[in-house]
């Protein structure tokens, strides 16, 4: 630490431009160090954790960014940088929450456009996707469903499919936590971002389109919030359904309108076969034929 130990006192001056030279000058250090004093080594992960840890949102920051340049520099692996910024997350003043998640948001799409994440990894854990670790902490709602929304944007280029695959266990994992007052709020504010998301895509909707349906059938309407949520989530892929299919329509993309009725027509028969006699399901199943009954007037 002792290398380090100059520069990391400078970031505590009372002067934000000051503090945000001071952690580029210890970054750059930490890019071009030996191996002893590299990112990897305990004196460098040590300067990046005070850094980090930081109270003043200037140092935090200008940190965060840092952290992501050795990333995209291959000067640091990219599970590092992210358990990074997850433990700092954790421990970090509530006005300093949003950085961290920038931060880490930018990572995933980062990772992802590089091939390292795909979702089949997290279906068994979804505990270990780096969108779940963020919702360690309840201020994180409003920014984390601005990342995921700017990881669909910048990511469906490399495919809406791979992209519906990765959100699919954070999706689900909220679901079935929604019974809580607060991962109730987050639910519906990612729901409907998504569905909103699913309005915009238009012909490339379907991916999207499948996978709110199938996370619908995750909902277990124990409660009364699960039952709310349930009801609410399908009403928002009923409303944003019809206008997908009207602005197709006046489009002229009737192949992608046809895919996407054969698509909910499906999911509509897996529903029907699987339903049971519990009154939550049946409405589930009804707002779903319902959904099915409106695409066709």
């Amino acid at each position: 630490m002792e290398a380090y130990s100059g520069l990391l006192e400078r970031t505590r001056v009372p002067q934000p431009s000051l503090q945000r030279f001071a952690v580029i000058q210890i970054f750059e250090k930490l890019g071009s160090a030996p191996p002893h004093l590299n990112p990897d080594s305990d004196p460098g992960r040590g300067a990046i954790t005070q850094c980090l840890s930081s109270s003043s949102s200037a140092v935090v920051d200008q940190s965060v960014r840092e952290l992501c340049r050795l990333v995209k520099r291959s000067k640091i692996d990219i599970s590092s940088a992210l358990l990074e910024l997850q433990s700092s997350l954790e421990e970090c003043n509530p006005r300093l929450v949003d950085l961290f998640v920038k931060g880490i948001g930018f990572l995933v799409r980062f990772g992802f456009h590089r091939g390292h994440f795909d979702g089949r990894g997290f279906v068994d854990a979804p505990e270990n996707h780096p969108f779940v670790k963020v919702l360690c902490r309840p201020e994180v709602q409003n920014e984390l469903v601005q990342q995921i929304v700017l990881f669909v944007v910048h990511s469906k280029q490399y495919g809406l499919q791979e992209v519906c695959e990765y959100l699919k266990p954070l999706v689900t994992f909220s679901i079935l936590r929604g019974s809580l007052e607060s991962s109730s709020s987050f639910l519906r504010l990612l729901i409907s971002s998504l569905v909103s998301l699913y309005c915009s895509l238009l012909n490339e909707a379907i991916p999207l389109f499948e996978m709110l349906i199938s996370c619908l059938r995750c909902f277990s309407c124990g409660s009364t919030e699960d039952f709310t949520n349930a009801v609410v989530s399908s009403e928002f892929l009923v409303d944003a359904h019809m206008v997908v299919l009207r602005r197709l329509v006046t489009a002229g993309l009737e192949t992608v309108w046809l895919a996407l009725h054969v698509t909910l027509v499906k999911c509509v028969s897996v529903q029907r076969k699987s339903l049971s006699t519990s009154k939550p399901e049946i409405i589930i199943f009804r707002l779903l034929e319902h959904l099915w009954l409106q695409a066709h007037e």
